[in-house]
């Protein structure tokens, strides 16, 4: 059944597309021989190890599964970069005072963006990060700081501060341009940052099959599927790829592709379109399965149950959009 598939899906790839291929270790070195017979050795782009939770054995208990990822032709491919979780980063531009880090005083101009309520703030403030009001008052209204204010604290980076209050291009110690410096709702002085270009990591972490599980119940109120993907890992992969991509997950199963195409088209404005083919396969002996079926009055078949998920995904993430469902009859021929 995979082989004429892959054959297919070979085919039916851009010029400079790319395939992802789940598997366990029981398969993944048929499945990779598979593969170099159809796409090409030198089409091989990278095998992931993706941490996917504990499975229970008589043996050894598993935690991962195997993400063969193959090009249609790896000369075309475009180079194989992301910007991680999100393309900005924020963190905290002061620390705790130390020898190394001793105490400095900094002016900062009114009109710094707050993200508290008003509020002014005394004279020596915060825990383990004291921060000392040397100059004016610390004053912030209507969201941002109402007048100037001298500030001595252990500064992370003081000279990058300086600088981008002067009004010039700043950047880190690791060459990534800091956006924007501003103050949270504690007084603590916070940065934003552009995340550098990442390649990606072969260890894949932080998505599990039981996320998965948890998206499908939250969702649909009932669990019905056993070990879905999770929606966050699909997103990983998709970062890889063009942000008007067409995906095509050709066992599709609890319909998890779908999911993660609306949900990441959400969050970076794409326009990533997604075609999900599934067997008209029943539905397991899941008991959740079948009494959602039932409670739905929808055919006891696991593409009934993924088309109520992406309609509902539809009716949350983004109602501007749509789905389409074809069946496709035995031919006359």
């Amino acid at each position: 059944m995979l082989y004429p598939r892959l054959k297919l899906v070979r085919n039916l790839l851009s010029d400079d597309g790319i395939i992802f291929i789940s598997i366990d270790d029981h398969e993944v070195v048929d499945l990779s021989h598979l593969c170099n017979e159809i796409f090409g050795e030198d089409n091989f782009v990278e095998r992931f190890i993706w941490k996917s939770g504990r499975t229970s054995a008589s043996t050894f208990t598993r935690e991962h599964e195997y993400i063969l990822a193959y090009a249609k032709d790896i000369a075309q491919l475009p180079p194989v970069v992301y910007k991680g979780e999100d393309s900005l980063v924020s963190d905290r531009a002061i620390k705790r005072v130390s020898v190394k880090n001793p105490a400095s005083e900094i002016t900062f101009p009114a009109g710094i963006r707050f993200l508290g309520e008003n509020k002014t703030f005394p004279p020596v403030f915060g825990d383990k990060e004291v921060v000392e009001v040397t100059a004016g008052v610390f004053e912030c209204k209507n969201g941002s700081l109402a007048r100037e204010v001298t500030l001595k604290a252990g500064w992370t980076m003081k000279n990058q501060i300086e600088n981008w209050l002067s009004g010039n291009d700043t950047f880190d110690s690791k060459g990534q341009q800091v956006v924007e410096f501003f103050f949270k709702p504690n007084g603590v002085l916070q940065y934003v940052k552009k995340r550098g270009i990442e390649h990606p990591r072969t260890i894949i972490t932080g998505f599990t099959t039981k996320q998965g599980s948890q998206e499908v119940k939250a969702l649909l109120g009932s669990s019905v599927f056993d070990y879905p993907k999770p929606t966050g890992l699909i997103e990983h992969l998709m970062k890889i790829t063009g942000s008007e991509d067409i995906i095509l997950d050709f066992f599709a199963g609890s319909g998890s592709t779908g999911h993660a195409v609306l949900k990441q088209n959400k969050k970076d404005g794409g326009r990533r379109q997604f075609i999900l083919v599934q067997l008209p396969e029943p539905v397991s002996k899941h008991a959740g399965a079948t009494a959602y079926c039932a409670q739905e009055s929808i055919p006891e078949l696991i593409s009934s149950i993924s088309l109520k998920r992406i309609k509902k995904a539809i009716a949350e993430e983004d109602k501007t959009q749509g789905v389409r469902f074809f069946r496709l009859e035995p031919t006359k021929l």
